[in-house]
């Protein structure tokens, strides 16, 4: 369903006073949804038609390459969470993408590597990462650090490789807020990533703790074509003028591309942004994106779930866009449309940001008079509103929108639009040239745990057979899947690598 989005364009200046304004009037912001409409190939409604499911299975894969790849720890341990988190990387630089895997029950990050071609294709554990460096496997004890429950990649430093960054938002003493949390970055100051796997990591720590570390993303923050950090504590106190001590709203913190050799001390942060509407619980930083594809000036995405809209209604949830050179002071607002009508909808609660689309999901928000059904709001070039994307089939509690993506899944060389939804354990994907389509419906496992897309990322992963153009894979992260049969274990967790089939 098309719809008028909720766009508003906010400073803040000195002081507490904060301005916002609509960026157009209502009437022009329809249009430049249209508008938007055209430039990224959305048609006038998302949502499959009325009289039955209106959705098509994508259970069944094409060609000689397997539906799935099934990737498992090498010594499973009840509530290891392997799979709490997933990033695809060239980590031997072979030219094929490979995996880090967040195992946080065990503190570690597991390295999967990628062999064999079509029906062969296989990831291999091989190594895994703690806080000190490589760990010998297996893995022995574990902790409450959340070591591996976020990563990201970047070339952070002076050589022409990338780093790895591990967050782990609760490390530290318990019951010490003040400093929770902490960031580990392997590779700086050594010649590639291969390299800095084998050396011990260099630790970030917590500014103003609030879980400092629960979302990370890289990307060139202050527009000097060079790749910086971003790191969240969607739980760090905000000072407002009732509280000035603080209350718990959420910062993020940016540091800037380092250069030569690189000790904890050089790692100060050059740029805090928090919470521009602070409100207890407000989650500034939930989930971090970045999108440098419209040319040479990026967005850093920062996801709200928590915050009150602009019409005071709690809990519905903003997402503030903060165009590079980022600035405190400078920010976009993105809202739910028909905020009036919406009750505790988590709008932001997943984001995706890529080629210039943004989708964010609202998996709380209630839709045809069901409860939690979920939606998901996909926003095209220059955050005009695209579509509204729902389930004609819908049911109570679906949650629609806890993980969105973006990606190349229908083998069309457009960008397609993801939702996740736990109750049914599937994901629906919305073909980006023609979303008016039925979604296309894949069902990854039987026996997929209720949190089968805590980690999830889209990538190329297998490269397509000869004839077909080429097409990314969803990978899945499944950390409360339980091994069953002999030797049953709770919460080991796996990972699948999925390709969806084509469109008949």
């Amino acid at each position: 369903m098309l719809v008028p989005p909720r766009f508003l364009r906010a400073t803040r200046p000195a002081g507490e006073q904060t301005r916002v304004r609509l960026l157009l009037p209502v009437s022009r912001l329809f249009l430049a949804g249209l508008s938007a409409l055209a430039l990224c190939g959305c048609g006038a409604s998302a949502a499959a038609p009325g009289g039955g499911s209106g959705e098509s299975n994508g259970g069944s894969s094409g060609g000689d390459l397997p539906t799935r790849i099934e990737v498992y720890p090498p010594f499973p341990t009840q509530g290891a969470h392997f799979g709490e988190s997933v990033l695809p990387a060239d980590i031997d630089l072979d030219g094929d993408l490979d995996l880090f895997i967040g195992a946080m029950g065990e503190e570690v990050v597991y390295i999967a590597l990628r062999e064999g071609e079509g029906q062969d294709a296989h990831y291999t554990v091989t190594q895994a990462l703690g806080m000190d460096g490589p760990v010998t496997l297996p893995v022995s004890g574990g902790g409450k650090s959340h070591f591996g429950a976020s990563l990201a990649v970047g070339q952070l430093d002076d050589d022409p490789e990338v780093e790895l960054v591990v967050g782990a938002s609760q490390y530290g003493p318990e019951g010490d807020e003040e400093n929770r949390g902490a960031v580990f970055v392997f590779g700086l100051g050594v010649t590639g990533l291969g390299s800095g796997l084998v050396s011990p990591p260099v630790r970030l720590s917590a500014p103003r703790g609030g879980n400092f570390g629960e979302s990370l993303i890289c990307g060139d923050m202050d527009g000097d074509g060079l790749e910086d950090l971003a790191v969240a504590a969607p739980h760090a106190l905000v000072s407002t003028s009732q509280v000035p001590e603080g209350i718990d709203a959420g910062a993020v913190w940016v540091y800037g591309h380092l250069f030569g050799a690189v000790t904890e001390e050089d790692l100060e942060p050059t740029l805090e942004l928090s919470n521009p509407f602070p409100v207890v619980y407000g989650n500034f930083g939930h989930l971090l994106a970045y999108d440098g594809s419209a040319g040479p000036a990026g967005s850093l995405f920062v996801s709200t779930p928590g915050n009150a809209n602009s019409q005071g209604f709690p809990f519905a949830g903003q997402v503030f866009v903060f165009p590079t050179p980022i600035a405190e002071d400078l920010f976009e607002v993105v809202e739910q449309p028909d905020g009036s009508l919406i009750d505790k909808p988590r709008f932001g609660m997943h984001l995706a940001a890529r080629s210039d689309h943004l989708v964010v999901g609202a998996p709380r928000e209630d839709w045809d008079s069901l409860q939690d059904t979920g939606l998901g709001f996909v926003f095209g070039p220059g955050l005009g509103i695209c579509e509204e994307l729902h389930r004609s089939s819908a049911k109570a509690r679906d949650l629609l929108g806890f993980r969105t993506g973006i990606g190349n899944l229908v083998g069309d060389e457009q960008v397609d639009f993801v939702l996740a939804a736990l109750q049914p354990r599937s994901l629906f994907i919305w073909d980006g040239a023609d979303p008016g389509r039925d979604p296309l419906v894949v069902s990854p496992a039987e026996d997929a745990a209720d949190h089968f897309v805590q980690g999830f990322a889209i990538a190329d992963m297998i490269a397509s057979p000869e004839g077909e153009g080429p097409r990314e894979e969803l990978i899945l992260g499944d950390p409360t899947w339980d091994r069953a049969g002999e030797g049953a274990l709770d919460d080991s967790g796996r990972v699948l690598v999925v390709r969806p089939v084509e469109r008949p």
